[in-house]
C-alpha cells in the first residue's frame, strides 16, 4: 500500500481523528487530510514522530520492501495483463513502470513485467513507430536487469536483448551478449527432478515435468522448421521447404499442438512462391484455426500439464492450492478464444501493410476474407 493508504488505516485503527493526528504533530487537520488523499505528504522531520504515533515502524509507514515475493509478483502480472486488456498497453505501461519505481532494484519484477510488456506489445493496437518506442522502452528494462549482477536473470535478460539487438541490426552488440551467454547442454535438471519424482512414486508431478518438456521440445522444433522453410526459399529450393513445411503440418498434428500451426509452414512457402491460390486457401484455414479454442490440457499428451501459474508447484502441491480449483469448459474456451482475438487484429494488420503480401492485394477473395475477419474484430469491441 501507498504512505497515504497506511497512514489512514493505521490510523483508524488506533481510533484516532485527522484532528488528533494534526494535534499530536502542530500541523492543521487540512494538512493530514491531504496526506491521506496522496495529495501531498508529510515533512520528513515529522516522519519518525507519525510511525511512533500509529505504533509503527519507518519501514512500514513508507512501505519499504527490498523485493516482492514470487507470489506478489505472479499477481501484479496478472493485474498488468488484466489492465492491459481492458483498458489498452498505455494503462498497463504506466501502471508496471509505477511498480517498478516502488521496487526499482527487483530484478525478477523487472524481468516479468518486460516479458509481459514485451509479448503484450505484439498484439497492441498501436501504430508501427508507437511500437518501436515501447520496445526500445521495454529493452531498457532489460538493460537494467543485466547490469544488477543476479546472474538468473542477467543470462535471461542478455538473451532477450540479443534478439532485440538482431532485430534492429545491430550485429556487434548482438553478436557481444550472445558470446557471455553460456554454451548449450545436456545438463537439464528438470530430468532429473522428474525420475526423483518417480522414484518416489509421485507420478502425477513426473508427467506433468515431462509433458512441459515436450512442449518446450516441440515449440523449438517449430520455430526450428520455420526457420529452415525461410532459408530454403532464399537458397532457391522449394523442394526441401516443400517437404519441412509438410513435415511441420504432421508433427503439428501428431503431437496435438493448436492446429493453427499446421499451417504456418505452408502459409511460408506459398507467400515465398508467390502462388496466389494456396495463400489464399492457407490463409482462410489460418484464420479458422486463429479463432477455433484450443486447450492442450484436452490432449492425452499434455493431460497433466497445468497452466502457466500453475506450473511453478509439483502437482502434489498445486491440488492444495486455490489456482487448482476446477476452471469449467466454458471458461476455458473463452480464454483460448481470447487468445486468438487479440492476436487477429495484428495480423490483419501485418497482412494490410506488409509489402511482402502485396502479390495478394488485388486478389478479391483475399479482400474478402479480411473485411469478414476484421467484422468479427469489430463485433468484439462492441
Amino acid at each position: 500500500m501507498a504512505l497515504h493508504m497506511i497512514l489512514k488505516e493505521k490510523r483508524k485503527e488506533l481510533g484516532l481523528t485527522q484532528e488528533q493526528i494534526a494535534n499530536y504533530l502542530g500541523v492543521s487537520t487540512p494538512a493530514v487530510s491531504k496526506w491521506e488523499r496522496g495529495s501531498t505528504y508529510p515533512d520528513v522531520t515529522l516522519l519518525p514522530a507519525l510511525a511512533r504515533l500509529l505504533k509503527t515502524d519507518l519501514n512500514t509507514l513508507l512501505c519499504f520492501e527490498e523485493e516482492l515475493s514470487s507470489k506478489e509478483i505472479a499477481l501484479f502480472l496478472n493485474d498488468i495483463a488484466a489492465i492491459i486488456e481492458k483498458k489498452g498497453f498505455d494503462e498497463g505501461y504506466s501502471a508496471s513502470m509505477e511498480k517498478i519505481r516502488a521496487y526499482p532494484s527487483d530484478a525478477e519484477l523487472l524481468h516479468s513485467l518486460a516479458l509481459v510488456l514485451q509479448g503484450s506489445l505484439m498484439m497492441a493496437d498501436l501504430s508501427a513507430e508507437e511500437k518501436q518506442i515501447y520496445d526500445d522502452k521495454i529493452a531498457s528494462l532489460y538493460e537494467r536487469v543485466a547490469h544488477y549482477g543476479d546472474m538468473k536473470y542477467t543470462e535471461r535478460a542478455n538473451y532477450m536483448l540479443a534478439s532485440h539487438y538482431i532485430q534492429k541490426s545491430q550485429f556487434d552488440k548482438a553478436q557481444e551478449l550472445l558470446d557471455q551467454l553460456p554454451e548449450p547442454n545436456a545438463l537439464d535438471k528438470r530430468s532429473l527432478q522428474a525420475n526423483l519424482w518417480m522414484k518416489q512414486e509421485k507420478y502425477e508431478d513426473a508427467a506433468n515435468l515431462y509433458e512441459q518438456k515436450l512442449r518446450a521440445s516441440l515449440q523449438d522444433m517449430q520455430l526450428s522448421l520455420a526457420q529452415l522453410i525461410s532459408i530454403s526459399i532464399k537458397n532457391g529450393d522449394g523442394d526441401t521447404a516443400a517437404k519441412l513445411s509438410e513435415s511441420c503440418r504432421i508433427m503439428n498434428k501428431t503431437f496435438g499442438l493448436w492446429d493453427l500451426g499446421s499451417y504456418l509452414g505452408a502459409w511460408e512457402y506459398a507467400v515465398s512462391m508467390q502462388n496466389k491460390e494456396d495463400a489464399i486457401s492457407t490463409l482462410n484455414d489460418m484464420l479458422q484455426a486463429l479463432l477455433t479454442p484450443w486447450d492442450p490440457t484436452e490432449s492425452f499428451i499434455y493431460k497433466h500439464v497445468k497452466t502457466s501459474a500453475e506450473q511453478v508447484k509439483p502437482a502434489s502441491v498445486q491440488s492444495q492450492s486455490v489456482a487448482a480449483q476446477p476452471v469449467s469448459q466454458t471458461d476455458k474456451e473463452n480464454r483460448m478464444q481470447n487468445v486468438g482475438l487479440r492476436m487477429l487484429p495484428v495480423l490483419l494488420t501485418d497482412l494490410e501493410t506488409n509489402p511482402e503480401y502485396a502479390f495478394l492485394r488485388n486478389e478479391p477473395e483475399f479482400n474478402e476474407l479480411l473485411e469478414q475477419y476484421k467484422q468479427k474484430v469489430t463485433s468484439t469491441k462492441r
